[in-house]
């Protein structure tokens, strides 16, 4: 995840900071009322929550669990690996187990997806 964060908040730095209107110096991040680096973290925070949530239909009901109460995806409070063993009633190393292979599930749709719309169509070279 840090991976993605780090990707898109170079994405959004550049928009975030762009002036306004020509010669004021007022820009987005000054309108938003907050420390552009803060704005580039929640952007990216929800961005990724949007993606996670859209992949969460490939786990099982005890992955979904899993992902929604560490990531906080249901009421925005992320909760320790301990915390979510002691509320499912199972160790915390099982807790680790399932959240890696929902992570790996998930970076794998998600990798999947992006190839298929972009498919690799081989055209030769036409010859004039």
């Amino acid at each position: 995840m840090a991976s993605t964060r780090s990707i898109l908040a170079g994405a959004f730095s550049t928009h975030l900071n762009v002036y306004i209107v020509k010669g004021i110096e007022i820009t987005i991040s000054d309108v938003l009322g907050s420390d552009a680096d803060e704005t580039e973290e929640e952007v990216s925070k929800r961005l990724e929550i949007k993606n996670m949530l859209q992949l969460m239909n490939i786990l099982d009901e005890r992955e979904r669990m899993v992902i929604s109460l560490r990531f906080g995806l249901t009421d925005g409070q992320e909760w320790t690996q301990n915390e979510v063993a002691e509320h499912l009633g199972i160790s915390r190393s099982y807790v680790s187990r399932l959240e890696k292979r929902a992570l790996l599930k998930m970076f794998h749709q998600s990798y999947a997806g992006k190839r298929k719309r972009k498919p690799f169509v081989y055209r030769p070279p036409v010859d004039n």
